[in-house]
């Protein structure tokens, strides 16, 4: 670089540096998690120049792996390590280009693409993406939903769903658990099914019909639905039906009817159809006969008026009606199964039977001859029916005769035909009234009945004259047994029930060893009717057999209580059937008798004891003896539960309310915690056997059984999904609703555990619960707890090798704030340990910001140097980079150590700097001049000297050509701190360069340093005694008006005066070696030898350096006259690089109209022809145009020129002085200057 400063005092300039041009203005990459990429652009220089520079980078991680090139066109090489960076992640700099063809910062960004799964759609970024991958290809999206790449998804509000995926991803290639996820995560709706039928009707099948169900599928995904055949005829293909049976939306379920499994009627099956969402019933009804439709309706009419004849019949048995009216009701209803069907046997049969009872025998008497045939013949037929109608046909006929031989013979007949139906209750009902043996003898009939009762008759006839004997003969009712419970059942249901009977039952249910709900009926309907002790008692008692502790048994023992019966075990029953409400208080007020019988022992269940406790602990101010009594045995009992992890809602209000301190010790403290987060959930569906908790910050998921739908478990925090688990492994999110009820509000009762747990699953549970509160706090006494938590291998973290962690590595986050702690309370060797076993590669970027605060903080400057040459800078707080820089960096050891210096220099771009950080950059940073530039500044601030920044400044404007602003105040400096002659001489030559011929302003202290610089005996270049001169010749207030028209600004005041004897020594010279400029006529006054300017017009032109330029010129005179009406053609001298001069003498009058070419540097084009000149400038010269002072034209010339002004101006008086002075002054020059 320094090669540049021989070059210029050698007065080589570049006069155009040309520009360079990159492949790219902007470096953009996009990488994945870790990726390391490489690649390359070109730098290209300007045609037929050598080109040449340095590159490099502002960001530690793109490294440059070509830092120099040379050439008209070269490549550099960059690699880029993206480890350590997450998803998301964007890294800025630069690259810079130091070259001799300027100074260029070119940008780069590069994103770390955050980890995305590739489909046949494209890249899966998100939930909603991969929705859209479910619903166009869902064998595709099944198997993205278990690759190991899903869990990438989760990010941003999708992260919310993780722990919702871990759970159902469970079970590998499971459809049920993805399409579970979409409903659960409200991207999709269940799909629906549709049938296409309501019901199926058959009838009469000879052999097997097959028929089918068309189901169609609503909407969109796994479609999976349970299919139950109800009904032995029937039977179908499959029991099950998924995606795989529906061909597009349409799916058919065939079955078939089997009829041999057909009874004969009505044959009522169903089919169903159902899953989480939907439930189906297809009701099949197969008839096994043909009938006729208006017939079976007759059918039915008639069954229906039987009914209703036997309604009527046991309302006046039982005395609810009066003989009169039962006999009008009984008439209607006759009367109506005539007009229904006047040749029904049945029907005729039950007209007579009325017609006696109302003693119009003779009608009853006609009715019986007309029938007697149809009898006859029906009962020839031998069947049951047709003896059974032959029965109840004698029966009528002892009736009208009353006959004791006909009486005699019919009993003989209807004997003999019960032998052969000894299972007929209709038969042996008739045989009960017209045998002596049955109707004069009750324990005989009472048998009679019960023989039919143990042999299947449920018949109200049967009970109701089994009741009647009971009711006349109470004396027969010694024991109670089977039939006489559903003689009295049936007594109680009618309201018949008589108080001698009610007082028998009474007094016989004690003796009754088991529960039976009939039972219970009758002895509730006996007090009802007579509220006596005796019968609750009985009642009570019965109960407790059946250890019925039910709402509707707490009534009764709630009475029973309130009577204070002598019964054993009463109050126990009560207690376990008080009803409490769901927060476990007892919904009644429990009798001051109750309350002091278990004041002293308590052998209740503990659920129970739980409400008794709460109730005695709530009421203390009503009872306080009482409770007083009670304290101790309440705390006692609360200890006890909490070892045995016992939770109710009535025990979780008295944890909440009465446990202290002193229960709860380094026993039982577990126990507790887990107690105090308990939750009740009550799941809908019977087949739920499992709860799963998948906590966000656990790699494993836990698991608790349902029991009768209901399960407790314990639930820390918020930070959880839930799902629920059928018998089938199948789990369940949105399908399969549920209640969750805290049984307990821990409030602060969580203080009581801490101090005991330090260790183990349960330090887990308490950091979870913490976490559901607030942000955990490790202090003096938890540290011990995080530390173990630190190490824990149930927390999660996820490999950041694996690409991309999806989490937090939650496992890092606790030991991140544990080294803090350890730091502010001056652990120094737990600190140390730590940050030594620290693995960067597991941390986030902001955590490996904090460790490495930690490290500077903790003097670990080695380790921290480490970790940034390793990850960079990115995202680090600059303070403590700065600091880093004080403490580890040497100015001179670390020299040219280009990391080091990017990483002093990331502190101080982002304005963190100090003295140190400054001495380290100013020795050994090598970056842009505007770099330099403002740390030049920050360090002239601290009051350093920066000798060698400002020279390396210097050394880099003349190698570059760039140049700042303020350059000179930099160069100013430099002098002020003594400067290398050589480098000033080539600074100040580039300056007068760049001045004289671009005409470039600079300030006057350049030309005040080369009067100096000359008075000291330098040898100065001619470019500067061409700009000082050029300077000055501006300078002059006369000449400023001048200097604005020629270089198109005005120049401001210098405070720098010209100095004459300088200014002739410079222009002796210039003119020595033939150089002179257009400014040379404002020196005519300096001495005698520059007069020869004075009658000379200059025509300076400025362009690229070393071409051939002419000028094309024509002279016009005042009166319109031309020299030869052709243009004259001259070439312009080079005077300097791009200054091109030619004089003119010109007068009064006279204009030189002229145009400026310039010959192309390549004189021929592609097809070898020449090319023309290049026309560039044109314009008109003449005497008017310039401004002179008094005097600044002398000699003859000038003479001639006012002679000609005057004539002009019609002055001849002036004009006759002006023509005597000029021959006067010719006669003298011819008479004193003779020729040689």
């Amino acid at each position: 670089m320094r090669d540049c400063i021989d070059r210029i005092l050698k007065g080589q300039f570049e006069y155009d540096r040309g520009e360079l041009s990159f492949s790219f203005p902007h470096l953009e990459l996009n990488i994945q998690e870790g990726e390391v990429i490489e690649g390359s652009f070109t730098i290209s220089g300007p045609s037929e120049k050598m080109s040449e520079g340095t590159v490099s980078s502002t960001e530690i991680r793109m490294e440059v792996l070509t830092d120099s090139f040379s050439g008209e066109k070269s490549e550099v090489s960059y690699r880029f390590r993206g480890e350590g960076l997450s998803g998301g992640d964007v890294i800025k700099g630069h690259f810079r280009i130091i070259s001799n063809r300027g100074e260029y910062m070119l940008p780069f960004s590069v994103t770390v693409e955050q980890p995305k799964i590739s489909s046949s759609l494209g890249d899966i970024r998100n939930l909603f993406h991969f929705t859209n991958l479910a619903r166009s290809s869902w064998d595709e999206a099944l198997h993205l939903f278990y690759s190991n790449q899903f869990h990438y998804i989760f990010k941003g509000n999708d992260a919310q769903y993780e722990s919702l995926y871990r759970g159902l991803a469970k079970e590998n290639m499971s459809q049920h658990n993805m399409d579970e996820f979409l409903v659960a995560i409200n991207k999709k709706h269940p799909v629906t099914i549709e049938c296409d039928v309501k019901s199926f009707e058959e009838e009469a099948p000879k052999e097997i019909v097959d028929r089918s169900i068309i189901l169609t599928k609503g909407g969109w995904g796994y479609a999976h639905l349970k299919v139950d055949y109800e009904g032995d005829y029937l039977s179908g293909e499959k029991n099950y039906l998924t995606d795989d049976d529906f061909l597009g939306s349409k799916a058919y379920l065939h079955f078939r009817i089997d009829p041999q499994l057909l009874h004969s009627g009505n044959n009522y099956g169903c089919i169903k159809i159902y899953n989480e969402y939907t439930h189906i019933e297809i009701p099949v009804t197969v008839s096994t006969v043909d009938y006729d439709e208006e017939k079976h309706k007759s059918y039915i009419r008639k069954k229906r008026l039987t009914h209703e004849l036997l309604r009527s019949y046991l309302a006046f048995r039982g005395r609810r009606v009066s003989s009169r009216q039962w006999m009008a009701d009984t008439g209607k209803l006759i009367s109506r199964m005539f007009t229904e069907d006047p040749d029904d046997i049945e029907f005729k049969l039950y007209g007579a039977h009325f017609l006696i009872t109302a003693g119009r025998l003779g009608q009853g008497q006609y009715i019986l001859e007309q029938i007697m045939p149809e009898i006859d013949r029906l009962a020839r037929l031998g069947t049951e029916y047709g003896q059974q109608t032959y029965c109840y046909y004698l029966y009528l006929q002892t009736l009208i005769s009353r006959e004791e031989s006909d009486i005699q013979k019919a009993t003989e007949l209807i004997e003999e035909v019960f032998k052969r139906h000894p299972d007929n209750w209709r038969i042996a009902w008739i045989l009960g009234y017209v045998s002596d043996e049955y109707s004069l003898n009750p324990q005989n009939k009472w048998l009679l009945l019960q023989g039919q009762y143990e042999r299947g008759c449920n018949s109200p006839i049967v009970y109701m004259d089994a009741f009647t004997i009971l009711k006349n003969k109470p004396e027969l009712f010694l024991r109670i047994d089977d039939f006489t419970i559903s003689v009295l059942e049936f007594a109680a249901d009618q309201g018949i029930l008589t108080i001698p009977v009610m007082e028998q039952v009474t007094y016989l249910a004690g003796n009754v060893r088991n529960y039976d709900k009939r039972l219970y009926k009758i002895l509730k309907a006996s007090y009802e009717s007579q509220e006596s002790d005796e019968a609750l008692l009985s009642l009570c008692s019965l109960l407790m057999k059946g250890e019925r502790c039910d709402k509707e048994s707490y009534t009764w023992y709630k009475k029973g209580a309130a009577k204070q019966l002598r019964l054993t075990r009463l109050y126990e029953y009560y207690m376990m059937s008080l009803p409490e409400d769901e927060d476990g208080k007892a919904i009644d007020d429990i009798p001051r008798v109750v309350l002091m019988y278990f004041s002293y022992q308590s052998n209740l269940p503990w659920t129970k004891n739980a409400v008794l406790y709460r109730y005695i602990y709530e009421h203390m101010d009503d009872y306080p003896e009482l409770y007083e009594s009670y304290r101790f045995q309440i705390e006692k009992f609360l200890v006890a539960e909490i070892e045995k992890k016992h939770i109710s809602p009535a025990l979780g209000w008295l944890y909440e309310h009465v446990v202290t301190a002193q229960m709860i010790d380094a026993q039982n403290a577990q126990k507790f915690l887990s107690l105090l987060y308990t939750c009740r959930i009550v799941v809908e569906d019977p087949d739920i056997k499992e709860v799963i908790v998948i906590y966000d910050k656990c790699r494993s998921q836990m698991h608790y059984d349902v029991v009768g739908k209901v399960c407790n478990l314990p639930l820390y925090g918020s930070e959880y999904t839930i799902l629920l688990a059928d018998a089938n492994g199948d789990r369940h999110a949105a399908s399969a609703p549920y209640s969750i009820t805290k049984l307990m509000n821990p409030r602060d009762l969580i203080s009581l555990t801490t101090p005991y747990i330090q260790s183990g699953t349960e330090n887990l549970d308490q950091f979870l619960c913490e976490l559901g509160r607030s942000a955990y706090t490790i202090t003096l006494e938890n540290v011990s707890r995080y530390r173990d938590l630190a190490d824990s291998d149930v927390i999660r973290e996820d490999v950041r090798a694996q690409i991309r962690s999806d989490l937090i590595r939650f496992y890092y986050e606790i030991r991140s704030d544990l080294i803090r702690f350890y730091y502010e309370n001056d652990f120094m060797r737990q600190l140390s340990e730590y940050l030594n076993i620290i693995e960067p590669e597991k941390l986030t970027q902001r955590q490996r910001g904090e460790m490495l605060e930690l490290m500077v903080l903790t003097g670990m400057y080695d380790k921290a140097v480490k970790w940034l040459r390793r990850y960079g800078c990115y995202n680090i707080d600059p303070k403590i980079i700065m600091r880093l820089c004080g403490r580890a960096f040497d100015a001179q050891k670390d020299y040219g150590d280009i990391v080091l210096t990017e990483i002093a220099w990331y502190a101080f771009h982002l304005g963190k700097y100090d003295e140190p950080t400054l001495l380290f950059l100013c020795n050994s940073f090598q970056g842009t001049i505007r770099e330099m530039r403002d740390l030049f500044k920050a360090s002239e601030s601290y009051g350093m000297e920066n000798r060698d920044l400002i020279e390396r400044i210097l050394v880099q404007m003349l190698y570059t050509g760039s140049y700042l602003g303020d350059h000179v105040d930099i160069y100013r400096n430099y002098v002020r701190t003594g400067t290398y002659l050589d480098l000033e001489m080539a600074y100040i030559a580039q300056c007068s360069y760049d001045y004289m011929v671009r005409d470039k302003v600079t300030e006057p202290y350049i030309y005040s340093r080369i009067e100096t610089l000359y008075k000291n005996g330098a040898l100065l270049p001619l470019v500067a005694m061409m700009a000082y001169l050029k300077f000055f010749a501006y300078a002059d207030p006369m000449d400023r008006e001048i200097a604005a028209k020629s270089f198109g600004t005005e120049q401001k005041e210098t405070g720098v005066s010209r100095n004459n004897e300088i200014c002739k020594a410079f222009l002796k010279t210039l003119m020595s070696k033939d150089l002179y400029f257009e400014f040379f006529k404002n020196y005519t006054s300096l001495s005698s030898v520059m007069h020869t300017f004075a009658d000379r017009m200059i025509l300076e032109y400025h362009t690229r350096p070393h071409i051939r330029c002419r000028v094309h010129y024509m002279l016009i005179t005042e009166a319109g006259g031309e020299d030869s009406g052709e243009y004259q053609v001259r070439d312009l001298k080079e005077m300097y690089d791009g200054i091109y001069d030619a004089s003119f003498i010109l007068f009064y009058g006279e204009q030189l109209q002229y145009y400026i070419t310039e010959e192309p540097e390549q004189r021929l084009d592609e097809n070898g022809h020449i090319k023309p000149q290049k026309l560039t400038e044109s314009g008109i010269l003449s005497i008017a145009d310039e401004s002179f002072s008094e005097g600044s034209r002398k000699g003859i010339y000038g003479l001639i020129n006012d002679v000609m002004m005057s004539e002009a101006l019609s002055d001849d008086k002036a004009q006759f002085k002006l023509v005597s002075d000029y021959y006067r002054n010719k006669f003298l020059v011819e008479e004193f200057f003779k020729p040689v």
